[in-house]
């Protein structure tokens, strides 16, 4: 009785650290799921990342800006398209996680959680999700790029320059990793924790 009223009043207030222990205790149980997850978004930001750097070394060599978002039209469509798709099955793969966790839901539902809990718990894990993928992503468009930069360029970009590319890179991972898990997350905040209770997967 009194570990369930500890956990009841733990559970009504919760501090970004805790946020963080039970984003990272939920994504060490499903491992191979949250994994997928931020391989998709590593392709998607590595292949916008990779044609921003290109992109910006053609404009750095020809001294028009120093600006990194230079894409031409069919380098953004190719980027529109990749982040759909990433969007797409990180909706999906959250939507499956939704509907794994739905006793725990029930559980913490029970014990005081409120709506709002639910959806920071979701939203927090697609936040740790884009921030990894996009580093990632970033790192290895960096790295394959750099002898394509050497050889056909005959240029290497300046330190700044990649500092900006990775704050986009991590803006757009982010950004697509939190929108596609809205919907999830707040389809998780609604669930009926009588009906959780019942539910088998």
């Amino acid at each position: 009785m009194m570990n369930e009223q500890v956990m009841k009043h733990q559970l009504m207030k919760v501090s970004t650290k805790d946020l963080l222990y039970l984003t990272i205790q939920n994504m060490r149980k499903r491992r191979g799921r949250i994994l997928l997850s931020i391989f998709n978004v590593f392709l998607g930001v590595a292949l916008v990342s990779s044609m921003m750097i290109l992109s910006s070394s053609y404009t750095y060599k020809s001294n028009i800006s120093l600006f990194v978002v230079n894409l031409n039209e069919y380098q953004l469509w190719v980027s529109i398209i990749s982040i759909a798709v990433c969007v797409i099955t990180i909706f999906n793969s959250m939507l499956i996680s939704v509907a794994e966790r739905y006793k725990e839901i029930g559980v913490m539902k029970c014990l005081g959680a409120r709506n709002i809990l639910i959806m920071k718990l979701f939203l927090f894990e697609a936040l740790v999700i884009g921030m990894i993928g996009g580093f990632i992503g970033f790192t290895i468009a960096a790295i394959f790029t750099l002898p394509i930069l050497a050889i056909q360029y005959e240029t290497i970009l300046p330190f700044i320059m990649y500092l900006q590319i990775l704050f986009v890179s991590l803006l757009i991972a982010i950004t697509i990793s939190i929108v596609a898990s809205v919907y999830p997350a707040r389809y998780a905040s609604k669930i009926n924790p009588t009906d959780a209770l019942r539910y088998e997967v």
